[in-house]
């Protein structure tokens, strides 16, 4: 008579498993008087059309797991399924610490993983991956108690979150004030048109002399444009500039 042909079987050929003890087991397309793996007898269902239990592993690696199925006229089939055993995938927060109190909402992140890296994010914000640890910069989107979780994904495939509760407090921009100021107050100038610049002590989205725009330079604090006088050719002159 024919062998029996075994299907469904559990763990799937190439599976990684993060424990060392874990649920096997099989269906039949026929009844089973007795089944196995490596040696240890499975229990049959009611109906005798499957088999399972558990398996521990002498340790982590690579494990080739083999089935034997007996019918109910003692035909034996034997199959293989090759898996992987690995450790389970531990995260450890670097930074920030827990609880730490940071003056900036651009917070720098780090963390360091017992596997290499295939994924690491905080808050869903990508990090960079540098084999078993991982690093980069938060956003946090307002001050205040912030939570900050991290989710990592190893290159065999295990899975770890963890997370750490912080308080920002980002201090207020420092006041914008303009300095180098061309023309410089009490200056006399020739009009009707007169180059005007200056730089802002931190950079800046718009510039304007008495209302009239003026060009914003690539560095986003410097600023100049020739100003129209509207018809005068002398006067005295300052300075205002907005953001």
């Amino acid at each position: 008579t024919a062998l029996p042909v075994l299907t469904q079987i559990q763990p799937a050929s190439g599976s990684v498993l993060t424990n060392l003890t874990f649920n096997v087991g099989f269906s039949s397309n026929e009844p089973l008087a007795s089944a196995a793996v490596a040696g240890q007898s499975l229990t049959l269902s009611a109906d005798k059309m499957s088999a399972a239990g558990t398996y521990t592993a002498p340790g982590f690696g690579p494990l080739t797991l083999q089935y034997t199925a007996t019918d109910l006229f003692g035909n034996t089939v034997n199959q293989s399924v090759a898996v992987s055993v690995s450790a389970p995938l531990s995260l450890n927060i670097i930074s920030p610490q827990n609880g730490a109190t940071l003056t900036s909402n651009q917070i720098p992140v780090s963390l360091a993983a017992s596997s290499p890296l295939a994924m690491a994010s905080v808050n869903g914000t990508p990090l960079q991956i540098s084999g078993t640890s991982a690093s980069g910069i938060y956003t946090a989107p307002a001050s205040g108690p912030q939570n900050l979780v991290f989710n990592v994904t190893a290159a065999s495939g295990g899975t770890a979150t963890a997370s750490v509760s912080v308080i920002v407090q980002a201090a207020a921009p420092a006041p914008l004030t303009l300095n180098n100021l061309s023309p410089a107050n009490g200056a006399t100038v020739q009009g009707p048109t007169f180059m005007a610049s200056g730089q802002a002590s931190r950079q800046i989205a718009s510039a304007s002399l008495n209302g009239q725009a003026l060009t914003v330079g690539a560095d986003g604090v410097s600023f100049s444009a020739l100003f129209n006088t509207a018809g005068s050719t002398t006067g005295t002159s300052g300075g205002s500039g907005s953001t």
